[in-house]
């Protein structure tokens, strides 16, 4: 019998206080595993080397592209930056045009 209630539990009580310790215990482990909050300097100095590297990105790629207009093969250029002249190629076509043909 139980002390709360006054009577003797039932299976479906007993099911019930068994899902709430399981919830209980999975909340304390979820808490447990939460990532702490990351510092304001550290996210600022994430901000501004990612920043960096999307510059250096395409300051290469201007630079491929440049090359291979410039006669250099795709071979010569990837083995010079050290990537795949495939990834040379993707790169020299997803190049912008300038726009400034003749009218």
């Amino acid at each position: 019998m139980s002390a709360v209630t006054g009577r003797v539990p039932t299976p479906g009580d007993v099911v019930a206080a068994s899902i709430d310790e399981e919830v209980a215990r999975l909340a304390a482990e979820l808490e447990a595993a939460t990532v702490p909050v990351v510092d304001p300097e550290i996210i600022r100095r994430l901000r501004r080397t990612g920043a960096a590297v999307d510059k250096a990105v395409a300051d290469r790629n201007a630079a491929i592209v440049e090359a291979v207009a410039g006669g250099a093969s795709l071979r010569a250029v990837a083995k010079e930056v050290g990537i795949t002249h495939v990834a040379v190629l993707k790169i020299v076509r997803k190049a912008p045009t300038d726009g400034g043909g003749a009218a």
